[in-house]
């Protein structure tokens, strides 16, 4: 994906990017034909699912034959067209059930549109859910590097060390706080919410991924003591450069920002449990997490910061980010480390005489506690 900016044809793999893509892209055209052909009731949103797929596609294969800076001309409609193509075709549909006066064209329409396939949403969650470890993933196997023999213990490693800290940093805001204590997902609370879910999913993915191709040249950079490029394998000996531009440092920091700030609007479009003992308000540690993002939209600003100082202050940012999520959705009854004194708990059950004569005759281990017998007339022994 890297050489489809390069000007020689013969090295320019844009080519090859369009076909794969456009591959899977006619198989999924072909199935919704199919689709339309064997289920008459969805016909009418198969076909316009159908076109919403020949249409980018159309322009994909036009941008092959236009070079630079006009290919952008259709690459960016057929993004658009690819990602939110669909919301056109849900609007008519809306349109016609709900908006449209009586007559010919709505009589039209509903008939177009008589039915319109459920989505499961659970499964839309598990697949995205699945698509953001994969991009997490992505950052753990873009910090790799080799050494030429032995194991070293240098910056080189101390680098990648953190940005592995990070990665688990991003993991643990995005599934264990963001996606926890849901009163209702955001797909389920509006069609607004849902949007800001999806596109924000898209900003946070393009964020991240950006970030993590320029910590892939931070881990290697030889700005600071203790890395030797001579302790690296033959390939990343030659990408490691004493000094990095600009471009880099906007990439890394600017990139996380974006990724942090998407995952605070997706947290905001979902409407979280709010129990009186909470300690601080989601809006409060909302309001911190974007204060977060403006220090790193700043940070590459910091030129005298190399390669292993930007990387540690972004770690120590999106830590304090974690820290203060975890102890604001923490209660204000129990203590944040450690158990409160004095805490018992008291359980009731009913249970049958011969099972109660089963488990105090048995060897078996049975937790200690007070048994009381129930009189003929008694409903509880309390």
């Amino acid at each position: 994906m890297t050489h489809i900016f390069v000007e020689d044809p013969a090295e320019n793999t844009y080519v090859q990017l369009v076909s794969f893509y456009l591959a899977a892209r006619v198989v999924t055209a072909i199935f919704y034909g199919i689709t339309a052909y064997l289920l008459p009731m969805i016909k009418g949103v198969m076909i316009c699912q159908l076109l919403g797929t020949l249409i980018p596609t159309a322009l994909w294969i036009a941008s092959i034959h236009v070079d630079m800076p006009g290919r952008l001309g259709f690459i960016f409609p057929a993004l658009f067209l690819d990602m939110y193509g669909h919301v056109f075709f849900l609007g008519l549909f809306m349109y016609g059930q709900r908006i449209a006066p009586e007559g010919k064209w709505k009589k039209r329409l509903g008939g177009m549109f008589e039915f319109y396939p459920a989505i499961s949403i659970e499964h839309r969650v598990e697949r995205m859910n699945a698509f953001v470890s994969l991009v997490l993933g992505y950052s753990v196997v873009a910090i790799l590097f080799q050494s030429q023999g032995g194991y070293n213990i240098n910056a080189f490693l101390g680098k990648a060390i953190l940005g592995l800290m990070q990665a688990f940093t991003f993991n643990w805001i995005y599934f264990d706080i963001d996606a926890s204590n849901l009163n209702l997902h955001a797909i389920r609370r509006s069609r607004i919410s849902a949007g800001i879910w999806e596109f924000a999913h898209l900003l946070f993915v393009m964020g991240y991924i950006v970030a993590t191709s320029a910590l892939s040249r931070l881990v290697l950079a030889t700005d600071v003591p203790d890395t030797n490029p001579e302790q690296l394998a033959e390939p990343y000996r030659d990408s490691a450069e004493d000094h990095f531009n600009a471009g880099v440092r906007f990439f890394y920091c600017d990139g996380l920002a974006i990724a942090l700030l998407s995952m605070g609007a997706i947290a905001f479009s979902h409407e979280h449990m709010n129990p009186p003992t909470l300690r601080l308000h989601k809006n409060i540690r909302l309001a911190n997490r974007a204060a977060v993002c403006v220090v790193m939209f700043f940070l590459p600003l910091a030129h005298s910061l190399r390669s292993l100082d930007l990387i540690s202050v972004t770690l120590g940012l999106s830590i304090w980010v974690l820290v203060v999520e975890l102890w604001g959705k923490s209660s204000r009854d129990d203590p944040f480390i450690g158990e409160k004194d004095g805490c018992c708990v008291k359980y009731e059950a009913n249970c049958k005489k011969k099972d109660l004569k089963r488990m105090t005759t048995s060897d078996e281990i049975r937790p200690s506690g007070e048994i009381l017998e129930l009189g003929r007339g008694k409903k509880t022994a309390i």
